[in-house]
């Protein structure tokens, strides 16, 4: 298998780890903060995250495996940087151009691992 440092975007899709995944350029706004849900009102306050979502089978070192990890990619800096990541990830709904997912998310600082849902938007 060759290094996924390899693998270039062509056009609207990437390779990670020798996977074909889409690329959506999406606004994404988290539901929980370290793993408590935000009240309806709480979130529409909350500003959208915007950038291409990816998605793929990745190693976490984090979780000792390979899981399914959403990420969320700033548009503007290279190299790319992960705006918010999501792991474990399980798509719960879509309609029409809108999705929610679930799954963990890593606070590094804190060593912990809270259960998050993104409400996203295709955009």
């Amino acid at each position: 298998m060759q290094d996924p440092a390899e693998f270039k975007e062509k056009g609207p899709c990437a390779r990670i780890l020798g996977e074909v995944v889409g690329v959506v350029r999406v606004k994404v706004r988290p539901i929980n903060v370290n793993g408590v849900g935000l009240s309806k009102s709480e979130r529409e306050l909350g500003a959208w995250v915007h950038g291409d979502l990816r998605v793929s089978e990745v190693r976490e070192d984090a979780f000792g495996r390979v899981l399914l990890t959403a990420r969320v990619m700033d548009l503007i800096n290279t190299p790319e940087t992960a705006l918010l990541e999501l792991h474990d990830v399980v798509l719960l709904s879509v309609r029409g151009k809108e999705m929610r997912m679930r799954g963990f998310e890593v606070k590094s600082r804190q060593q912990a691992q809270y259960a998050q849902a993104w409400d996203v938007e295709v955009e």
